[in-house]
């Protein structure tokens, strides 16, 4: 606790009031920890955590749920309808079946287009 305040005297750090309080983790561990996190598409398990990271599973488990918190207290962003200009729906041409390819040249050709065709 490097820091006191001068008018309560009570010690603090920089983790005072954030995810990181009461752990001795290092700056390096939680940052390389919340980039993991934050980057995978389908989310990280506490065993790839625990590898890549290179502490315990259980600390791994601790870390995981620390930094997801805050995101589990946020509201929702979008609160009202939502409305999208366009939209392009179907696979590219060359992964079709022969029998279904429109051959109609590049873009967005031979997909379903937004609420209107």
């Amino acid at each position: 606790m490097p820091y006191r305040c001068r008018d309560c005297r009570k010690r603090f750090s920089t983790r005072t009031g954030t995810v990181m309080e009461g752990t001795k983790l290092s700056y390096q561990t939680w940052a390389l920890a919340t980039y993991l996190l934050t980057t995978g598409i389908k989310g990280t398990s506490s065993l790839k955590l625990h590898r890549d990271v290179g502490i315990t599973q259980k600390s791994a488990w601790h870390l995981a749920h620390r930094i997801r918190e805050p995101w589990r207290r946020q509201q929702a962003r979008l609160g009202g309808p939502v409305e999208a200009d366009e939209s392009y729906v179907g696979g590219l041409e060359k992964n079709k079946p022969a029998h279904r390819r429109l051959n109609t040249g590049r873009g967005p050709m031979g997909r379903w287009s937004g609420p209107h065709q």
